[in-house]
């Protein structure tokens, strides 16, 4: 990867050092500022942000590694490259330890100066990338904490969270998550994620069904520059993004069985090699992998690795769907009021004959429709007190089980008033606009299953003619 063009500050007190360095390092385009005393550096770094500064550890005012220490207090992020003529192991770590991001022995090679300088700008992207991830993961911790509350008070449930807490504390590292489209396997991950690491660790999460093929073991591993077209910088990959944390592999079980084999190998050996390099690279993330399918049935008809499975599946959770779970649906109907609108929470809320109709549902999408019910309800109702007709439950839902509403509920608020169904057609529709008509991708942004995006499409006589 090119060096891009810094601002350098180069302290020696030899006045040869300075004029050759700055000479090369401006012919390479970087603008540059030399001086021969520490005060004078110090100065210099108040009035100009320098990427990078190259500092003599011998000086007569102030020492190198004095000025190491002071000019990483004015700015943390500037990257310090050491230089002597006299340099000791001691003094080396000693450097390293202030902050010095490598060292350059004298007469300076110029050669190695550039190499010194490639490694920096490389090694400064990657912390960069990872500073800018754990800034995201701190920043949003108490929202994404609030999210992955596993509410409910059915047995089932709590059972569920002995679960996620016997993994977390076991220091397991690898989990298969199984379920129904839509019943929590993410929130159960992230659940899982918040007991076994600190806060400020990464969770990343991958769509395994949204992977383009040629690009799987590139978002998997990473790619060095120049791997394939379109490769222009180094990247990093969905592991070495997780490292020290939780990988999320979602609906795994539709990786190819190409992908498959790698995914083994960096299971097995915790080691990854970036798409165009031959540098093996350690990594130590948990696995936790989910699957709306049985896994078993997949290795038993061919269509999903054995080995693989029995990497993955060190410990399984298997979570039921709502309909089975019915003490959970007004629980996490009021969770979601709380979650979706924190400012809402003391006005908005459910009538008793609402209750009842959700109670009544079957949930085909299982808490994911169930959350986006709640959501269509509150904008709907204004935010106030949600009645049976904010509700617009499908009737696909409802024909499992015997009605026993009270007399003012009729059937005509289970299907959806005019505007509600208006409401949800132009969203279903603007969704698989976005998506190009890829109907599992528009039904993953819509929140509801495959199969519900299907019967919707039915229902609102959606099609591509209507672009």
């Amino acid at each position: 990867m090119p060096v891009r063009h810094r601002n350098i500050l180069i302290v020696d007190d030899e006045e040869v050092v300075l004029e050759s360095l700055r000479d090369f390092l401006v012919k390479l385009g970087h603008r540059v500022q030399v001086t021969q005393s520490g005060h004078a550096a110090l100065s210099m770094a108040d009035e100009t942000h320098f990427d990078y500064a190259l500092l003599d550890i011998r000086m007569p005012e102030i020492d190198g590694l004095t000025l190491l220490e002071a000019l990483h207090k004015k700015d943390p992020e500037m990257r310090v490259i050491m230089i002597t003529a006299h340099g000791t192991m001691e003094t080396v770590i000693q450097a390293l330890r202030l902050g010095a991001s490598d060292f350059l022995t004298k007469p300076v090679n110029l050669h190695e100066l550039t190499a010194t300088l490639l490694k920096s700008e490389r090694l400064g992207g990657v912390e960069a990338e990872r500073k800018q991830l754990r800034g995201v993961i701190r920043s949003g911790h108490q929202d994404w904490a609030r999210q992955s509350i596993i509410a409910g008070e059915s047995e089932a449930t709590e059972q569920l969270r002995e679960q996620i807490k016997l993994a977390a504390s076991s220091g397991c590292q690898s989990i298969v998550i199984t379920g129904e489209t839509g019943t929590g396997k993410e929130v159960a991950a992230r659940s899982f994620h918040l007991q076994a690491h600190d806060p400020g660790d990464p969770f990343i999460a991958v769509n395994c069904p949204g992977l383009p093929e040629t690009l799987i073991e590139s978002e998997l591993f990473g790619h060095v520059k120049g791997a394939f077209t379109g490769a222009e910088t180094d990247r990093l990959g969905a592991f070495e993004l997780a490292n020290g944390g939780t990988l999320f592999l979602d609906e795994v079980s539709d990786l190819s069985p190409a992908a498959q084999a790698k995914l083994l190998r960096a299971i097995e050996t915790r080691t990854v090699r970036r798409v165009g390099d031959t540098k093996e690279r350690r990594v130590q993330a948990t696995i936790v992998a989910a699957s709306n399918r049985d896994l078993e049935e997949l290795v038993a008809e061919g269509k999903f690795r054995a080995d693989l499975l029995f990497r993955l599946n060190v410990f399984n959770i298997q979570i039921d769907p709502l309909r089975e779970r019915r003490k959970d649906i007004l629980p996490l109907a009021r969770h979601f009021l709380q979650v979706i609108s924190p400012e809402t929470k003391h006005t908005c809320h459910f009538s008793p004959s609402a209750e009842q109709l959700l109670l009544q549902y079957d949930y085909p999408g299982n808490i994911r429709e169930l959350r986006n019910i709640v959501e269509r309800a509150m904008i709907l109702s204004g935010r106030g007190e949600i009645l049976p007709e904010h509700l617009a439950l499908q009737a696909q839902g409802m024909k499992s089980r015997e009605l026993s509403f009270e007399p003012h509920v009729s059937m005509g608020q289970v299907s959806g008033d005019p505007r509600a169904d208006q409401v949800e057609a132009n969203k279903t529709l603007e969704m698989l606009r976005s998506a190009r008509w890829n109907r599992r991708l528009a039904a993953e942004r819509l929140g509801i299953s495959y199969e519900a995006l299907r019967w919707r499409i039915r229902k609102h006589h959606l099609s591509e003619d209507l672009d």
